[in-house]
């Protein structure tokens, strides 16, 4: 009886491959349907036009995007001899405290760009760039260990379509107003200056900017007309609550969301060659509105800025640059020494009442020195100094009335994208109703580009 179920098994095995066989098969005379079902199948989808297919059955997208992911590594050691800071790993302004020996690599970075050259365009776009850029300086798990393992940060994420002479971007990017930042390793998550004269932001904007050039013959003209145009989220950097100073995923609405209005900015500037690099001169401003809540209600407040720069090439490989302002309410671009509203809090960190925005006036300048192709030299200054009268005397103790930073620096290159920096920075900082700080802080600072 086993037999005859083994030898029923074998012929059904082999019944099944033989019909397996044949269907897979192309038969020779395939089955043509009619004409008229021929047309209706070129026709008729097979769903409905209203319903989207699965993402793997969508036809694949023809792009030509070119993707570069790149980074730079960065390690430094410092020793903040004096006084300590209000932020020991970036030292801004000096506050009292004692001496400390700081080691951090957070300030590495990585990003990822993209290019399209001449995309198919209805609308004559020549070029398509995305960049997404992050850094590990947005804070870490706690003192000790904890510290060494340090959060990541959005820097940049934006994306330009750009034509002839005209660009249109939109994402998170620098601010228009003062554009430019002092070369120093040292400060790379934050930059140089911070504090002490440096206003700047990375901040989500819709910016359309571009370049008229004239002068001179047409296939060589010598100036450059310079322009930009920026709506920017309206960012409020001080007078909130401690409640709402802490890690969260859900965002209060501050001022600036309260405004019902993004912030303005713009800059022009000039341009044109000069010993062999680019010398700029550039005028730019921001306007913007704010709704500020405190405990029994809120009061609105405009908050603007105009500054200059500068960037001036000059012989002997030697260049210049700097930038010099004048605002109120520049909280959100450090400018106030990080102080932009006047307020007052209860016990619990709470904003019980808000005065007026803070006037606020400073500037920077840094030349730099090639002295030979791997060793350059640098030394510059910066003051940030607020309006006394807009202070509140309720917080005078910590109300920082000015803050004065020196830096001085060479680095040397001893591979093509591999630096070490070595660095002396001092702040001197005073406060309405504290005594003086300074604080001498010293670095060597590892950086390889790749």
């Amino acid at each position: 009886m086993a037999t005859g179920w083994v030898w029923f098994g074998v012929e059904l095995a082999v019944v099944t491959a033989s019909r397996l066989a044949t269907a897979q098969q192309a038969p020779t005379q395939p089955d043509t349907p009619p004409p008229k079902a021929q047309a209706e199948a070129a026709t008729t989808p097979a769903f409905p036009t209203t319903v989207a297919p699965p993402s793997a059955a969508a036809p694949a997208a023809k792009v030509s995007f070119t993707v570069t992911p790149y980074g730079l590594i960065t390690t430094a050691a410092a020793y903040l001899l004096g006084n300590s800071s209000n932020n020991p790993d970036l030292p801004e302004w000096a506050v009292a405290g004692p001496s400390t020996f700081q080691y951090t690599a957070r300030e590495t970075r990585f990003g990822i760009r993209g290019s399209w050259v001449t995309p198919p365009s209805q609308f004559n776009v020549r070029k398509v760039d995305g960049l997404i850029e992050a850094d590990f300086f947005g804070g870490f798990v706690g003192q000790g260990l904890g510290y060494v393992f340090p959060f990541p940060r959005l820097r940049i994420a934006t994306v330009t379509a750009e034509w002839c002479s005209v660009r249109l971007s939109f994402g998170q990017d620098w601010a228009v107003l003062a554009p430019l930042n002092p070369a120093t390793a040292f400060h790379t998550a934050v930059a140089g200056f911070t504090t002490s004269g440096n206003l700047w932001a990375r901040i989500p904007q819709l910016r359309l900017d571009g370049i008229v050039e004239f002068g001179g013959e047409p296939a060589h003209h010598t100036w450059r007309f310079i322009w930009a145009g920026a709506l920017v989220a309206s960012v409020q950097a001080d007078a909130i609550s401690a409640q709402d100073s802490v890690v969260a995923t859900v965002r209060t609405p501050e001022g600036g969301e309260r405004s019902l209005a993004p912030a303005g900015e713009a800059r022009i500037a000039l341009g044109r060659d000069l010993f062999g690099k680019s010398l700029e001169i550039g005028i730019s401003g921001h306007l913007g509105n704010r709704n500020i809540p405190f405990a029994t209600g809120s009061t609105r407040q405009f908050n603007g800025a105009i500054a200059a720069d500068v960037t001036l090439p000059l012989p002997g490989r030697l260049s210049l640059e700097g930038e010099a302002y004048w605002g109120t309410g520049l909280d959100a671009f450090f400018g106030g020494i990080s102080q932009g509203i006047a307020h007052t809090t209860d016990a619990s960190g709470a904003i019980t009442s808000v005065s007026n925005s803070i006037a606020d006036a400073g500037g920077w300048a840094q030349v730099s020195w090639a002295a030979v192709d791997w060793l350059t030299l640098y030394a510059g200054g910066g003051v940030d100094k607020p309006k006394r009268a807009d202070l509140v005397a309720a917080t005078a103790p910590t109300n920082r009335t000015l803050n004065e930073a020196v830096y001085g620096e060479l680095s040397v290159e001893l591979a093509r994208g591999l630096l070490f920096w070595i660095e002396y920075d001092f702040m001197h900082t005073e406060f309405q109703a504290a005594p003086t700080i300074q604080t001498h802080v010293l670095s060597l600072t590892g950086q390889l580009t790749f």
